[in-house]
Formats: C-alpha cells, structure tokens, sequence
C-alpha cells in the first residue's frame, strides 16, 4: 500500500524579498550569502539556515516510529535536504551548506531503537 502525504516542512528555504530574484544580477547580499552559507547569515526577511535545520528536524522526529518499521521515501529541495542532513549529523557543525548537492541526489538512512543512523550518499549508474 502506497500513501503519499505532502509536509510544509519539505519546503525549500523561503527567499522571502529574494524570491523569484534575477540571479543573473543578485544582490550583493545574496551573492555574500551564497558565497559562504556557514558563515553568513541569511540576509534579512530569509529563513536562517539554523530554522531550515530545525524544521526538517521536527519532521524527521516526527516520523521516526514508522521510519523504524517502514521504508520512507522523503522528497525535498537542496537546502532542506541540507537541513535534513545537519540535523541527523549535528557534529558536522555546518559542512553540509557548502557541499554540491545535485538534482536527484539520494540518501539513505536507517532508523532503529529510536534514533536515526548516519546518512549515506547513494550513488546510481546506468
């Protein structure tokens, strides 16, 4: 049986004012931003990284007692699956924002007596 629900939690970073902005011509602090995720904050009206973290960690609490039982596909944007990944491996202490994540990357995660595992990359050849 296949159940698909939708969580404003999966959402990508709200851009706030950014939103929808020529990235041919950004502004001086988004490119800032950009440029160094981990160590610059989001410019104002744009969601934190650190808010990014802790909405995608509700969610992946939230789902954890089934995740222990059930295969879980989750299908989000770059950011938030950067989120996702720092909140299951805090002690990267921020890697995870300036690291290439493409289109349709894939993880996997195993979860078990309560806790979530260390996530792995999946890679995929034809």
């Amino acid at each position: 049986m296949r159940i698909f629900i939708t969580d404003d939690r999966l959402l990508e970073m709200d851009y706030g004012p950014y939103e929808g902005m020529d990235l041919r011509n950004p502004a001086p602090e988004i490119t800032a931003f950009f440029s160094d995720f981990a160590h610059t904050p989001a410019p104002a009206g744009m969601e934190q990284l650190a808010d990014v973290t802790e909405r995608l960690g509700s969610f992946l609490a939230e789902i954890l007692p089934e995740a222990e039982t059930k295969n879980i596909l989750v299908s989000t944007h770059a950011i938030a699956l950067k989120g996702a990944l720092e909140y299951l491996m805090p002690e990267s202490q921020g890697s995870w924002w300036p690291r290439f994540i493409g289109n349709c990357a894939v993880f996997a995660v195993k979860a078990e007596n309560g806790a979530y595992g260390k996530p792995e990359e999946l890679t995929f050849t034809e």
